[in-house]
């Protein structure tokens, strides 16, 4: 799984064995999932800087989905065509096939509903599973999110990382720390300890406004939050 399952995957296997009861839940992110779409229809797409989201950059719109190439010049989803070509001007810029994309989600729904017995698509890439109690009928969880991960890239030829935890929520955070292509498990019981030394966007719904709010109260990492009076944030 490379090295964003690291030490901390390590621990929660151990964590996770033989505990019966505990919660347990998954969350799957297709990685750059409309540029992956596009290169798996044009392979010579690979490699190169890809932005959907309308293939004449000096009109008005923004990018849906940048590729990692693009990525690193700084463009990102939300962006202005127009800036995401002044940052990446080598960048291949593409309308995109939405049907597509939609079909391509439909077949990795329909994968993992095959294989997990409670799954909720998020968004059109992502997905939610609830693991807890499945350890008897398939297996340490760990070993499952692996072989889901490696069914979809093998039979829908899609790329995707998940992430492990105890709440949704957390397991949501640590597929985006895991990125791209990659297995990042927290150790069940550990969920606040992983996350207080986070930045405080690395929480999902904390966008650029509410974090100069809460950085107006002096708070840098999700530790601060959790430590905070709950009157204060209300």
């Amino acid at each position: 799984s490379g090295s964003a399952s690291g030490s901390a995957s390590g621990s929660a296997s151990g964590s996770a064995s033989g505990v019966g009861s505990a919660r347990v839940f998954a969350h799957l992110d297709l990685d750059q999932f409309f540029v992956s779409v596009e290169r798996l229809r044009d392979p010579r797409l690979c490699g190169v800087p890809v932005c959907i989201g309308g293939s004449d950059p000096s009109a008005r719109g923004a990018v849906a989905c940048a590729s990692y190439e693009a990525r690193r010049f700084g463009v990102h989803a939300g962006m202005a065509l127009r800036r995401a070509r002044a940052l990446c001007p080598e960048a291949v810029f593409l309308a995109g096939h939405f049907d597509d994309y939609l079909e391509r989600s439909r077949s990795v729904l329909h994968l993992l509903e095959e294989r997990a017995p409670r799954v909720v698509p998020r968004s059109i890439d992502e997905f939610a599973l609830d693991l807890t109690g499945c350890e008897r009928l398939l297996g340490d969880p760990h070993a499952l999110a692996r072989s889901l991960r490696e069914a979809i890239l093998s039979e829908i030829g899609l790329s995707s990382t998940i992430g492990l935890a105890g709440t949704p929520l957390v397991a949501k955070v640590a597929s985006a720390r895991g990125k791209p292509s990659g297995f990042l498990a927290v150790p069940l019981g550990g969920e606040a300890a992983y996350l207080a030394p986070l930045a405080l966007r690395a929480l999902p719904g904390i966008g650029p406004k509410t974090e100069v709010r809460l950085r107006e109260l002096g708070l840098q990492t999700l530790g601060d939050l959790a430590r905070l009076d709950p009157e204060i944030l209300r």
